[in-house]
């Protein structure tokens, strides 16, 4: 599991209020934006992220995030 895909089994939607098909829209475009704003470091303890933050936010994130996160 990457560690984007171990964020993205948190977000629960509620599929009462929205259709399964909706529900995926707006899961993909919740993982554009937390790949895109933050580091995997600022939500997984151990998580690949420059301690110094001068990692530029970039498509080198998209690096980190594909990466295979330790079972912890």
């Amino acid at each position: 599991m990457t560690y984007l895909e171990k964020v993205m089994q948190r977000i629960k939607l509620d599929k009462e209020l929205l259709t399964e098909e909706l529900a995926d829209q707006l899961k993909e475009k919740f993982q554009l934006a937390v790949a895109a704003n933050f580091c995997p470091g600022d939500f997984i303890i151990g998580g690949p992220m420059q301690m110094n933050h001068t990692c530029p936010k970039s498509i080198h994130c998209w690096i980190c995030w594909h990466q295979e996160a330790d079972d912890r």
